[in-house]
């Protein structure tokens, strides 16, 4: 009896064992199909949540608008210590699985309350797509604005899952470095790599996202061979910065240039600012000598004494400007590596910078961004007329005197170039903003909405994104006015669509958009407009 108990015992004891390693196999292989559910290895498998890059797994999500999103994805090495100013390298591979499901720091900045934030450790992008199987998806790259000084991929306004939804593509959407940490030319950093010493980081940064696309972006199921560069403000700036950059070369097929123009900054003129900055520093430094620096032999002091002082201190040595953006700051040299020698002169010689088709737009109103604090200190028709003469001059650099160039060259693919017209002030009609709003509520303080903000710098935004943000607040959208600007919204992201498709912006529900033309009584730019019930569009020759 003994024996047949411990026989039954032993028996028990063994099935147990074996029920419990069937369990565990049974749930690695639960694990494993989740993952498999989701992961995409090569370039024939299965689309999903888990990519993997060169560097490693990542892990994103499913976002809103039947999106994946992946976000805070490394594109290059933190820009720190002895990577300060220098041009970006390749992240280093890591084990497991990185999960990219929260946006990152932003660049080191001030912001529009004069504090400091962000990270120099922030190169970092994001991307979104349709949560489909589709392959092949154009790319589009969005390079922030704010004066190459302040900025960041990750505001809300950005926010990139509707764009991919609403256009069937992939976004991406980068950090770059901003201000000094970005753009800083001086014989004191310079070393025998040309990239290290052209000044041009937060450029080559943005160069390095496009490699990083180039390299990665079909495994996302973009087609690398179909990417647009866009931006507006000085991400305007950046995109034309590109089109002037052998250093860009190949690397994108189509550009969007909203707000922007060909800002460039002299070699010489970039290093006698820096000069200038350094002043500053060593001067707010109660440590610090000047005669330490003088000669030519401790210019290796001065870069490490530069490179050991904060971002912070660095940002400080330029006077504050309007939102957080430095004043007196230049960026963008013309080193003749990075950026085009001749500067915006290389778009005369379609040998000296890389022809695609590109949009050229401006808003109406551009300049009432700008001088806002003049409304209500001086009277409403100056502050109209001045706005219009600014904005008139904004439109000529940043659309007619380019196109006019470029349109030249028979080589050079189609121009075409919008203006948004939402939001102007219309004194005989309709004006989508209010015209007597009062603010805040029971002061007794109207204000014309119409004619303080109308169609300014940075509208255009939000319609292309579908965020309605407008300066970090939901401003004059409304619930009157939705239904005419989320129209507008459709529109003109079916046109911008096609266009990253075919180089072409159309929409056929819609009328033609023509290119630029030269000729006098030749299309020159498509009018974007809508009232409260829907969008208005229309070619102007003029």
């Amino acid at each position: 009896m003994a024996n047949n108990h411990y026989r039954v015992l032993r028996l028990f004891r063994l099935t147990a064992l074996f029920f419990a390693a069937f369990v565990l196999v049974l749930q690695a292989g639960i694990a494993q199909a989740k993952q498999n559910k989701h992961k995409h290895r090569g370039r024939h498998g299965r689309l999903g949540t888990i990519i993997e890059l060169r560097e490693g797994l990542i892990e994103g999500f499913e976002d809103e608008n039947d999106t994946w999103s992946w976000q805070g994805i490394p594109y290059a090495k933190p820009p720190v210590g002895n990577r300060r100013w220098k041009a970006p390298k390749s992240p280093k591979p890591w084990k497991g699985i990185l999960e990219t499901k929260e946006l990152s720091s932003e660049c080191s900045q001030f912001n529009i309350n004069g504090d400091f934030l962000g990270s120099e450790d922030c190169l970092y992008l994001n991307v979104w797509r349709p949560a489909t199987q589709e392959r092949d998806l154009p790319v589009y790259v969005w390079i922030h604005g704010g004066g190459n000084s302040t900025g960041s991929a990750s505001y809300p306004q950005s926010y990139g899952n509707k764009l991919a939804a609403k256009a069937n593509m992939v976004v991406v959407t980068i950090n770059y470095r901003l201000g000094p940490m970005g753009w800083f030319i001086h014989e004191s950093i310079e070393d025998d790599d040309p990239l290290n010493s052209s000044g041009n980081y937060g450029t080559l940064d943005i160069i390095k996202s496009l490699k990083w696309v180039k390299k990665n972006i079909a495994d996302f199921g973009g087609n690398p061979r179909n990417v647009t560069i866009a931006g507006e403000s000085a991400g305007g700036y950046n995109v034309m910065s590109l089109i002037i950059s052998p250093a860009a070369a190949g690397l994108f097929h189509k550009a969007v240039s909203q707000s922007g123009a060909v800002t460039v900054t002299s070699v010489e003129d970039g290093k006698i600012n820096a000069d200038t900055a350094i002043a500053n520093i060593i001067a707010d430094d109660p440590e610090a000598d000047p005669e330490d620096f003088d000669e030519p032999h401790e210019q290796p002091d001065l870069a490490c004494y530069l490179k050991n002082k904060s971002a912070q201190d660095i940002f400080s040595a330029y006077p504050a400007g309007s939102g957080g953006m430095l004043a007196q700051f230049k960026y963008i040299f013309t080193d003749g590596t990075v950026i085009h020698s001749d500067g915006a002169a290389a778009l005369e010689n379609p040998d000296n910078y890389n022809q695609v088709p590109i949009i050229l737009s401006n808003t109406k109103e551009e300049a009432k961004a700008f001088i806002t604090a003049r409304y209500g200190q001086i009277p409403d028709f100056l502050y109209q007329l001045l706005a219009t003469i600014m904005s008139q001059n904004m439109r000529n650099n940043s659309v007619d005197s380019i196109a006019a160039v470029m349109s030249v060259h028979e080589s050079q693919p189609d121009i075409y170039a919008f203006q948004l017209d939402y939001g102007a002030y219309n004194p005989d009609g309709f004006n989508a903003w209010p015209t007597q709003v009062e603010s805040p509520p029971d002061s007794g303080n109207f204000k014309n909405l119409a004619i303080m903000l109308g169609a300014g710098h940075a509208l255009d935004v939000p319609f292309f994104f579908n965020n309605w943000i407008y300066f970090g607040g939901t401003g004059p959208f409304t619930e009157e006015n939705r239904p005419g600007f989320e129209a507008l919204s459709e529109d003109m992201i079916t046109y911008l669509a096609t266009f990253t498709r075919t180089g072409e912006p159309q929409n056929p529900e819609e009328i033609q958009w023509l290119p630029w033309s030269n000729d006098e009584a030749g299309p020159k730019r498509i009018l974007f407009d809508a009232d409260n019930v829907d969008s208005i569009i229309e070619m102007s020759y003029e």
